[in-house]
Formats: structure tokens, C-alpha cells, sequence
């Protein structure tokens, strides 16, 4: 993957629909998960914006309604959202055959129930004595080697995401677990980094809700494309005088969170990473 010092560009003016179309009416494709990490791990801290928003991406996580899942890897489906397509329980509704379709595909993990159980709500876990990361299961391995795509070292990314946090356990799993008469489809999300924030990958994504997709400019990038230069919304890089707003800014959640009005682990993480910036 290329080294760049450059921040991606950001779609996010409204819900996933409504990013997803202004970005490929664009040109451009959304940010896969491998994208994501990739992006992270090329910029090494030295711009903190990517580490900080939620990004939605454009892989799918699909779920037939009787408690398996599927992992969608740049998911068509979500591509050809637009601000009128129609949704069902805030997903995409498919129809049985194709997620049959999706199923046979080679950009496809699928996971069976008693596998879905295992995965949900764990990640990597710090191990006592060496320190390092690792997975709390094969199974949740072979979901963060799958949506990596051979384009990132999860073992790598895992220390750099353990260094930035403060937990013991990072990068945890989490699917929709609610039932449906009939299948469906969200878009996986990759959680921030820094502080209490983990990059987590969280599956249950509502597509009327407020979205931010990376944006690449290349649909034969394979997952970790190069960033375009063109787009609707820009992370801007901050100045001085933005890092020392911020700091009064948290100074005075710091008095609320003495009052109880606001969560002192908040804060905490708010002042771990201004002084990192």
C-alpha cells in the first residue's frame, strides 16, 4: 500500500444513503474496512483525524434473519444506495435468493449462528506476561484477516490500536442479533482509535442514520485504494489556535465531569489525545 501524509476525504452530509450517493455520483468508492486500518497504519500518528471518527465502509454485513451472517466484501448492494432507496427496520431488505447469490461469491465470509455467538461482542485480548494482542478465538482471527484482505498485518495494526487505547481488550466484534422474517443488509463500521476508543467493528450500522464514508478513487484498489483529491467534505488538518480551543473546550467538560454531568472516561479520552496532538 502506498505511504501517504495525506488525510482521506470524507463524505457524511447526511444518512448512509444519502453519503453513499453524493460519493459515487462523485466518481469515487467508498473506503473499504481494509481501507480503513490500511489508512491508520500508513499514517503512523502522524495525523491524528484519521484516528478519531467512526468510519462507515462500503463492506456489507448481511444477516438471513434465523441468526447467521455474512461479510460482504465492497457490497453492491450498498453502493447502489440512494436517498430514495427503500429500507426495512433501517436495513437494506434482500431478497432470499440473492443472499443465496451473495453467499456464492468470493468476496463473501459466511458465518453460521453458533460461530456468530462465539464472535459477538469479542476482539483481541491483551496477553498476560508478553503484553502482545491476540484474538480470543480462531474464529474472530479469521474475521479480521478476512476484512484486512492480505493488504494490512492485523498483529501490527492490533499493537498499534492497543498502544492508542487503554483497554485490555480491543478490536471487538459485534453483530445485529435482533431476528427478521427475511434477509437483510448493513454496512460494517470501524470504530475510532485513542483513548477508550478500540476500532471496533460493529455490524448493526442503521443506513438512515448519519454516515461518514471515506472516499477512494479507484474501484480496481482492491480495498485500500489511493485517496482522491475531489470530494464534498475535506478533514481539515487543525491549526494551534484549534488544539488550544479544544483544550478549553475540555477544561470545561473536565468541571462538568467533576459534577457528575459528563462521563469522566470521556474526558479522559478528550485529554489523551490533545496532548498526542
Amino acid at each position: 500500500m502506498p505511504q501517504t501524509s495525506e488525510e482521506p476525504q470524507v463524505f457524511g452530509r447526511g444518512d448512509y444513503r444519502v453519503a453513499m450517493h453524493d460519493l459515487r455520483e462523485a466518481g469515487l468508492v467508498p473506503g473499504s474496512m481494509a481501507y480503513v486500518m490500511g489508512r491508520r497504519a500508513d499514517l503512523n500518528n502522524k495525523h491524528r483525524l484519521i484516528f478519531l471518527p467512526v468510519f462507515a465502509t462500503g463492506d456489507g454485513a448481511c444477516y438471513d434473519g434465523k441468526g447467521n451472517a455474512a461479510v460482504v466484501l465492497d457490497a453492491q448492494d450498498l453502493w447502489n444506495l440512494n436517498p430514495d432507496s427503500k429500507l426495512k427496520s433501517s436495513a437494506l431488505p434482500l431478497a432470499p435468493e440473492r443472499l443465496e447469490e451473495l453467499r456464492r461469491g468470493d468476496k463473501v465470509l459466511y458465518i453460521l449462528k453458533k460461530e456468530v455467538k462465539i464472535i459477538n461482542r469479542s476482539g483481541y485480548v491483551k496477553e498476560k506476561g508478553s503484553g502482545r494482542y491476540v484474538p480470543a478465538s480462531d474464529s474472530v482471527e479469521k474475521f479480521w484477516n478476512f476484512v484486512a484482505r492480505g493488504k494490512v498485518n492485523v498483529d501490527d495494526y492490533a499493537r498499534m490500536v492497543g498502544e492508542e487505547s487503554r483497554s485490555d481488550n480491543i478490536m471487538e466484534i459485534s453483530f445485529d442479533t435482533d431476528s427478521y422474517n427475511s434477509p437483510i443488509m448493513r454496512a460494517w463500521i470501524v470504530g475510532a482509535v485513542g483513548g477508550n476508543w478500540r476500532s471496533d467493528a460493529a455490524g448493526d450500522l442503521s443506513l438512515d442514520y448519519d454516515a461518514r464514508l471515506a472516499a477512494a478513487n479507484s474501484e480496481s484498489a482492491g480495498g485500500a485504494p489511493q485517496i482522491s483529491h475531489e470530494a464534498t467534505e475535506t478533514i481539515k488538518a487543525h491549526t494551534p489556535q484549534d488544539v488550544e480551543k479544544a483544550k478549553e473546550s475540555t477544561a470545561k467538560l473536565r468541571k462538568a465531569s467533576d459534577l457528575g454531568v459528563v462521563q469522566l472516561e470521556i474526558v479522559q479520552s478528550l485529554e489523551d489525545l490533545l496532548r498526542k496532538l
